[in-house]
């Protein structure tokens, strides 16, 4: 697996979520390219770069829309299209964006998720940074923004894989439908649901109960809460599925992992 920082945030996120991991890190940067003089500009100037990859290895690909840079994100995953490519794509804070850079961030987000849809890579994460720092991210000065934004979401981000891989003690979820290709994370505490980018029509939520030693030795009415924890999230015609894992935690704790085919 490697993990592809592009540009200034995605680079900082991938970094993190590579220590977290343990998996080798690549990053572009502004500094990799020449000066752009516009966004259309940095697609036949993505420079070189060679990648040891074998045919359907991982890529965790790192990126947002916001930096003229951002105009050669295609060119650089067609570099890299022999792998599995999972994008993660932020949604920088529009509160801060002119409205030239609020359309650049959407036309990009929206061709990535329609290639992610069509097969092309294996699915896309929508992060959107606003709702991601009024729900998780606690109140930091300028200059450590930046760091400790990408180290709040790389420990969800790999959170979530590592209840994705680990072995269950129950659990009845299936791979999402072929078309649901466009997902985001999120938690259930106090009875609340909190997404990180606001998904619409979603048809499969995986809810994965990370619950301790104690929980499940002591608990006799772990499964019914299970139950109406379940009950509680289903809306509409959402399929939800659970996965319960033992974890090391002193407490236990609900991910989420939502699932749709419409392009946001």
């Amino acid at each position: 697996m490697i993990i592809f920082g592009y540009g200034k945030l995605g680079s900082s996120v991938a970094t993190c979520l590579s220590e977290l991991a343990n998996k080798e890190l690549f990053c572009l940067n502004k500094s990799d390219f020449p000066a752009l003089k516009s966004v259309e500009d940095a697609e036949d100037k993505v420079p070189n770069f060679l990648l040891n990859i074998d045919p359907g290895s991982i890529v965790y690909f790192v990126c947002s829309g916001e930096e003229k840079i951002a105009g050669g994100i295609l060119r650089a995953l067609e570099k890299i299209k022999e792998a599995k490519i999972k994008i993660i794509y932020i949604v920088r804070d529009q509160d801060f964006l002119s409205d030239e850079i609020k359309k650049q961030q959407k036309t990009i987000g929206k061709i990535l998720q329609n290639y992610a849809r069509s097969g092309l890579f294996e699915d896309i994460c929508l992060i959107d940074e606003k709702t991601f720092k009024q729900s998780f991210l606690p109140d930091v000065p300028l200059l450590k923004y930046d760091k400790v934004f990408s180290q709040t979401l790389s420990k969800m981000v790999n959170m979530v894989n590592w209840l994705k891989n680990e072995e269950s003690l129950y659990s009845d979820i299936e791979p999402p439908n072929e078309a649901c290709r466009i997902n985001t994370l999120g938690v259930f505490a106090e009875s609340e649901e909190k997404l990180i980018f606001s998904l619409d029509n979603v048809r499969q939520k995986s809810v994965y109960f990370g619950c301790t030693k104690k929980t499940l030795a002591e608990d006799i009415n772990f499964m019914e809460k299970v139950k109406e924890t379940l009950k509680f999230l289903k809306k509409k015609e959402e399929r939800v599925e659970y996965k319960i894992v033992k974890t090391d935690y002193e407490q236990d704790f609900i991910y989420l992992l939502c699932h749709t085919n419409f392009v946001q």
